[in-house]
């Protein structure tokens, strides 16, 4: 769906929102029968046994964007905002189970369930003033961006001493991951009816955070800070 509304001459809002949905399921069944040949008449049984396999998953996802853009009565000078906000939901569920027939034996008997969840936005807000006349213009933008994922995995192993499902916490985990940027950009640009000039920097710092748990125990907790400038360059004819 995209909506554009020209509120008057000199502003306009644009609104394009998304929105998703995924749903699959996968069965399989396998029995296999393995011979070794001991003799020219006798074949001895090596392997027999059965493996059924599950799984479904489900995802929901939205994104909206919205742009506006504002122009001055001053030829040449003009302001723009994206804002972009997105998420995605996922769950998963897989079983297994493999059985030796020959000795009647469940050789693996378990489910898990998972989960992921991402959350992200992102704001720039960008300012285009005329130095001289509509030719010479500065350009200064301002970026500020997150993108936030949460993931989980729980695996549950059959008992016999119990008769049920037991928490298995040797294979389940879960997962945060918090990542956030910010950048200014400043670029002089000479606009020409044959040529587009274009100089300027751009310094960009981000932070990333990270935990990782393993049976509900926090094992590493992780924090990196990034510094990064670029001087940026562009000529097109």
């Amino acid at each position: 769906f995209e909506l554009e509304y020209r509120i008057d001459t000199l502003n306009k809002l644009i609104i394009k929102p998304n929105i998703s949905y995924k749903n699959s399921r996968s069965d399989s069944r396998d029995r296999f029968l393995y011979f070794r040949k001991d003799s020219l008449v006798q074949d001895s049984v090596i392997n027999n046994g059965s493996q059924d396999q599950l799984s479904e998953s489900e995802e929901i996802g939205v994104n909206v964007r919205a742009i506006y853009n504002h122009l001055f009565l001053k030829p040449g000078r003009s302001f723009t905002m994206n804002a972009n906000v997105a998420f995605t939901n996922t769950k998963g569920y897989s079983e297994t189970k493999a059985k030796d027939m020959a000795v009647d034996t469940m050789r693996v008997n378990q489910y898990t369930r998972s989960g992921n969840d991402a959350v992200s936005y992102s704001v720039k807000a960008s300012y285009v003033e005329p130095l001289h006349g509509v030719n010479h213009l500065l350009e200064t933008a301002v970026t500020f961006q997150s993108n936030n994922r949460f993931s989980h995995k729980d695996q549950y192993d059959f008992s016999k001493r119990d008769s049920a499902y037991k928490y298995n916490p040797d294979y389940s985990n879960k997962l945060e991951n918090r990542f956030y940027s910010e950048a200014l950009e400043v670029n002089y640009r000479w606009v020409d009816k044959q040529c587009d000039l274009m100089v300027g920097i751009k310094v960009n710092p981000s932070q990333t955070w990270t935990k990782t748990y393993y049976g509900g125990v926090l094992l590493r907790d992780t924090l990196i800070n990034v510094w990064n400038w670029s001087p940026n360059a562009s000529f097109k004819y």
